[in-house]
């Protein structure tokens, strides 16, 4: 590890801020973004739990709901604390993810800089992670939170780590479990930390990561990893494709696919989507001609990794830390997401950025050729990502764009059809949701949100039976219970009305329109 001159110190303020600058322009239009009807409702304006603010029961939750099947309660208690100090306003809390994403750049360049020594080098890489569109979506959509609060305190231990590897301080390596335990409360995809640490040990720390001692070391971080490991597979268990839906040679070919196209969306971002589904049919020379290319740049980056070792790092880092969202375990129903990029991009900007400060140093000549290159590479990242904010803010482009770019989308649809639904145009919302079944059959939402368009067309019986299919495929669904309790409240039968409004209750306390439907039947209320 080097340090850096005196005469450049200045340089080592400047980088940092024309990156975080540069961050900050991109994203200043989240500001005045809506929240999404993807997710948002159950994270934020929906949550009372988030709405009250912070609150010792709110707190006590956090730290024990698997809500939406995740764990992750410094996350939840980040969204409360926004909800304390600026109420349920979607705009403070995009400021917030826009805060924590300029804090992350300036992080990592302080990473960078600290364990290299190379200014530039770091601040072209915390520049990419600035302005890459890629990382739209886990800044522009609030409930994603919790992917920022992950890098964050993930390279907060890595600062916390160069203290321990350089100094053997103990204090740092408690901070570096801490550090790794609340990215983990943040969003547990970050388990790979610990054999990054391992890649650290190749580059830059120069040692070697296959001693005993190296192993021992992080034993702890591995420990927390495993913890982390097991709540995650407990709390999403309702939420894992089986393996009739998404069969082995599916997940594989599509984690391969999913390799490809995440390199090829480094290179040229043209084509982002807020989903992704499962392709119908796999092209077996595509597979084969992916699985080829990713064998031979694995190969060649571990035999050059004497040469160039932080091509090596770069690359296992990328390919390590997408494990856990690859799809062998897949929870939902996307092939990729955009959002699954967030780290394991940072290891494609190390090689970005060190490859060419070694092209600079072996052909001086090209250094005026490299600037502008990397002036017009990061301003057209920046116009692309700029471009791309701008559809997160509106919902319905968001929606279509997910739609042309990636293909039929039964998520896509749904919400389309909330769109439409809430714009008064029941006709072209009943249409989003007919199509989302179609693709998706067991999308209890939609049968549910289907039934609705058809009561208030008049359509009583079409209704409850959309609505009765929602609760066969969901049988704890509180809107759909309350939906059959107003259907049959107005076909008089109250028994059976009474009946559906408790469950709503129960399922959801305090739900005002199950308890104000109980309410209206006589003789009836919620304790009976």
């Amino acid at each position: 590890m080097k340090t850096v001159p005196s005469k450049h110190r200045w340089l080592v303020i400047l980088a940092p801020l024309v990156a975080m600058g540069a961050a900050a322009i991109v994203y200043a239009p989240v500001a005045t973004h809506p929240f999404l009807s993807l997710d948002d409702p159950g994270y934020v304006f929906d949550n009372r739990a988030v709405t009250a603010g912070l609150t010792p029961h709110g707190v006590v939750w956090a730290l024990g709901a698997a809500h939406r099947s995740n764990w992750h309660p410094l996350t939840w208690l980040s969204l409360m604390l926004d909800a304390e100090l600026f109420g349920v306003d979607p705009g403070a809390f995009h400021r917030t993810n826009l805060a924590i994403h300029v804090a992350n750049v300036a992080l990592l360049y302080a990473v960078l800089l600290g364990w290299t020594g190379a200014r530039w080098r770091s601040g072209l890489a915390a520049a990419l992670l600035a302005v890459h569109p890629i990382h739209v979506e886990s800044v522009a959509w609030v409930s994603e939170r919790k992917d920022l609060l992950a890098l964050f305190f993930w390279l907060l231990a890595l600062v916390a780590w160069r203290r321990y590897a350089v100094g053997g301080s103990r204090l740092a390596y408690g901070a570096t479990c801490i550090a790794f335990a609340a990215a983990l409360a943040s969003k547990p995809i970050v388990v790979t930390f610990p054999f990054v640490l391992l890649l650290l040990d190749v580059w830059p720390l120069g040692r070697s990561p296959w001693r005993r001692e190296r192993w021992l070391e992080k034993l702890p971080l591995f420990a927390l990893a495993a913890v982390g490991c097991a709540i995650t597979l407990l709390v999403q268990r309702a939420a894992m494709g089986s393996t009739a839906t998404f069969p082995w040679t599916a997940r594989a070919a599509n984690a391969v696919l999913a390799y490809g196209t995440y390199l090829r969306r480094a290179l040229v971002p043209y084509d982002l989507a807020v989903h992704y589904p499962y392709a119908d049919v796999v092209s077996i020379p595509e597979l084969i001609a992916v699985g080829v290319l990713l064998g031979a740049i694995t190969a060649g980056a571990i035999s050059a990794r004497a040469s160039v070792p932080w091509c090596t790092v770069g690359w296992l880092w990328f390919g390590g830390t997408l494990v856990p969202m690859i799809g062998l375990v897949q929870v939902g129903s996307q092939a990729m997401a955009d959002r699954y990029a967030y780290v394991p991009f940072l290891g494609l900007y190390l090689i970005a950025a060190w490859g060419l400060g070694a092209a600079v140093r072996r052909v001086p000549s090209v250094r005026p050729l490299a600037v502008l290159a990397v002036v017009g590479g990061l301003l057209a990242l920046g116009l692309a990502a700029r471009r791309q904010v701008a559809v997160w803010g509106n919902p319905r482009v968001l929606f279509e764009q997910a739609l042309a770019n990636g293909g039929p989308s039964a998520v896509a649809h749904f919400n389309l059809g909330l769109i439409f639904q809430q714009a008064g145009d029941p006709g072209r919302a009943r249409n989003q949701y007919e199509v989302a079944i179609g693709l998706q059959p067991d999308h209890a939402a939609a049968h549910n949100n289907l039934g609705t368009v058809l009561h208030g067309q008049g359509r009583l019986r079409e209704a409850l039976a959309a609505y009765r299919t929602a609760l066969r495929l969901e049988p704890d669904y509180p809107e759909a219970h309350r939906n059959v309790g107003r259907v049959l409240q107005e076909w008089g039968d109250t028994d059976g009305a009474a009946s559906h409004y408790r469950e709503a209750l129960r399922l959801r306390p305090g739900d005002p329109e199950a308890a104000a439907g109980l309410a209206s039947i006589p003789g009836r209320d919620a304790s009976r």
